[in-house]
């Protein structure tokens, strides 16, 4: 800042003293005025074009640590409390030691004060982990006879019947696991909305049949019974992944976490959650007991910080906006009352004088707006790309921004544009 103000504080008085007697009298007629008029129009359409770049940009980072932080989260985590649940694999070293062990829980917390709904999901949405296994439709459930078809990566979930209820996390269609998904039934799966609709178009998920890897390597054949909506695996993910959920009774896994809701009425008593749990087995290790909504909302505080932050930044760009483009008219204005004073002493009315100062204004923020709209749009794709949280530029976002940068315009535009048809001509004459 202070090199830019030193910069261009020296350039104009540089200038000035380089300059001759006979061609500072000469002023603004002469070619070095004419070519001062093409420097100041270039700083017109220059700032426009690099107003609306920086504005786009700041609104794109603006609407993507929106929704990072935002409450379209597709579940309700409110009322819910978790804790992570890690079984000794020496004491449930198979999936169905691990599932009878995850049954008792849900039993046992059933009749603690205050629980309504319990459930165990390995990983929690919005918080869970990333990691993906290769999961593939049977080429009969996506219209081929033959060839293969490749497999997409998927995230795995585990979860007992009632953890999308507990979730407050709607099923689309279908139904969520039973009782009588366990291990001596056919094998089960839920998928969310993204897989479905990448698998099998717009042809209905219920009913189809998916290969997913099993534990030990080996590959197990999921009939299809319900499509989830679609949630984020973990808050820092900008797009939605497919997802696989499937029967805790048919694939116990030994880290879970705890679901419990409340009934809204009286609090869960957490001691004797933590009491039940140690009851059923004092070997098996629960983390700390924390309310699910509030530990997303401290994940996300930073977030919700720096959109505030830059929204407040987009604020000020488009004040500084305004101040320069007022001042850039302004000034060409102010260097023109001789001229407009010759233009109505002619015969010309404050109209005309209105709409000429107007009109001249507009066509460089018109020309600012070409050069900046392609300009906006690379450095946007550009920053989609290459950084974090960046939402992808749509049209109505660019839209929004140009229709807002025209009303700024038209309000730095028009002030000067008044005072120069307010001029006397006889006043214009003397000053000049």
């Amino acid at each position: 800042s202070a090199l830019t103000g030193i910069a261009f504080g020296l350039m104009p008085a540089m200038n000035a003293a380089r300059q001759s007697d006979a061609r500072g009298l000469r002023g603004g007629s002469s070619a070095l005025g004419a070519v001062r008029a093409r420097a100041r129009a270039v700083l017109v359409v220059a700032e426009v074009a690099l107003s609306l770049t920086l504005l786009a940009g700041g609104a794109l980072m603006v609407e993507g640590l929106r929704r990072l932080a935002g409450p379209e989260l597709g579940f309700q985590p409110e009322g819910v409390l978790t804790a992570r649940i890690q079984l000794p694999e020496q004491r449930y070293p198979d999936s169905a030691a691990r599932s009878q062990f995850h049954a008792r829980i849900v039993e046992r917390l059933a009749v603690v004060p205050g629980v309504t709904e319990v459930a165990l999901m390995n990983r929690l949405p919005s918080s869970g982990g990333t990691a993906t296994v290769p999961v593939r439709a049977e080429l009969r459930d996506v219209g081929l006879t033959e060839g293969s078809r490749d497999a997409i990566e998927a995230s795995l979930r585990i979860a007992t019947p009632g953890a999308f209820r507990v979730l407050r996390l709607p099923l689309v269609s279908g139904r969520d696991f039973g009782p009588g998904d366990d291990a001596s039934s056919a094998r089960v799966a839920i998928v969310n909305e993204t897989f479905a609709r990448r698998t099998w178009r717009d042809r209905s998920a219920l009913g189809r049949r998916v290969i997913v890897p099993a534990s030990d390597g080996s590959a197990q054949a999921h009939t299809v019974i319900g499509v989830a909506r679609d949630v984020k695996r973990n808050w820092i993910e900008r797009d939605i992944a497919p997802m696989v959920y499937v029967a805790d009774a048919q694939r116990g896994a030994a880290g879970t976490s705890l679901l419990v809701r409340g009934s809204g009425m009286a609090p869960v008593d957490a001691p004797a959650v933590r009491a039940a749990l140690a009851a059923l087995d004092p070997e098996v290790a629960v983390g700390p007991l924390f309310d699910f909504a509030t530990d997303l909302a401290e994940h996300t505080s930073g977030v919700r910080i720096a959109a505030t932050t830059m929204s407040l930044l987009g604020v000020f760009s488009l004040l500084l906006a305004a101040i320069g483009l007022y001042g850039l008219i302004a000034f060409q204005v102010a260097r023109r009352t001789a001229e407009f004073g010759v233009r109505m002493a002619l015969g010309a009315q404050r109209g005309d004088i209105l709409s000429l100062v107007f009109g001249e204004g507009a066509r460089l923020v018109g020309v600012g707006f070409a050069v900046g709209v392609p300009l906006a749009t690379a450095a946007c794709w550009a920053m989609t790309a290459l950084m974090f949280g960046v939402v992808k530029p749509s049209a109505m976002t660019l839209g929004g921004i140009v229709l807002t940068l025209c009303v700024v315009a038209a309000c730095a535009l028009g002030w000067p544009a008044w005072r120069a048809s307010q001029l006397d001509p006889a006043e214009s004459l003397r000053r000049d």
